[in-house]
């Protein structure tokens, strides 16, 4: 919870050191690229800003649906052909900004097409999710959102995933944000 203008302040710087990091990780993902090497280098990247991991840089590939963090021997590379979350967080005096990017690859084959699609209903969720959020919406219609703008691409949203809140040193706060339209009638 943020108490005082300073925290918004380093709130603010907590995730401004985020959105770089997250630009400086998709320029780095690329085929034939081990993810720890990737991994190691975003997170060198953010110390080097200023900023402390609120948790280890990650990434899902393909149906892999989240937090996948190789081991240092691990000989994982990623391919043309994978669709990638990378998900970072990064804190300042325990203030967190925590964020995700979908990667895929230009490739000329019916895969891309439909990575493509994926790629596009997640971020259109998001976007119109962002676009509904004020004082008084619901829980169950920010899921509702998701879900119709999901289901537009006739896909649907992995339900035992959520958006989440922040709090000081916690990356895992209220509310829990969903995916689907759970009729939840708690105010965001």
């Amino acid at each position: 919870m943020i108490i005082e203008e300073s925290d918004i302040d380093k709130a603010v710087l907590a995730g401004k050191i985020a959105g770089k990091a997250i630009i400086f990780g998709r320029e780095l993902i690329k085929p034939g690229v081990l993810v720890v090497d990737a991994l190691d280098k975003i997170e060198a990247f953010i110390r080097e800003n200023g900023g402390v991991m609120a948790f280890p840089a990650q990434v899902a590939i393909n149906d892999f649906a989240a937090h996948f963090c190789p081991l240092q021997d691990d000989t994982t590379v990623f391919k043309s052909t994978d669709i990638i979350k990378l998900d970072l967080g990064v804190h300042i005096d325990g203030f967190i900004a925590d964020n995700a990017i979908t990667i895929i690859f230009k490739q000329d084959n019916d895969i891309y097409e439909e990575l493509s699609r994926i790629k596009k209903a997640s971020e259109d969720a998001l976007n119109n999710a962002l676009k509904i959020i004020r004082p008084q919406v619901t829980l169950g219609e920010i899921g509702l959102i998701i879900q119709e703008s999901i289901a537009k691409y006739d896909l649907s949203p992995i339900r035992n995933l959520s958006g989440h809140g922040l709090g000081k040193y916690s990356v895992h706060e209220h509310p829990t944000v969903p995916n689907f339209n759970t009729n939840d009638k708690t105010r965001a």
